[in-house]
């Protein structure tokens, strides 16, 4: 059985993937994506969302973060 705390994290294939399909730009602001980019869940993870490309977008460092601090009715400015 794979526990669920594995399936967590996007893989390296996928994160190659998420980033081809953003062509290098974070898909919040497009801004150029650099070394530490995010490989983030639409759905989040803790909500249930899976660790799929088809749920999966790739997002930079300071878009992340206004999404984290973000609440469910508002979205990053």
């Amino acid at each position: 059985m794979v526990e669920r705390d594995s399936l967590r994290f996007f893989s390296k294939d996928q994160r190659s993937i998420l980033y081809d399909h953003a062509e290098g730009r974070c898909q919040g602001c497009s801004t150029a994506l650099t070394d530490g980019w995010h490989a983030d869940h639409k759905i989040p993870w803790a909500a249930g969302g899976p660790t799929t490309l088809e749920n999966g977008q790739a997002l930079c460092d300071a878009y992340i973060s206004k999404k984290r601090t973000r609440t469910p009715r508002t979205s990053p400015t």
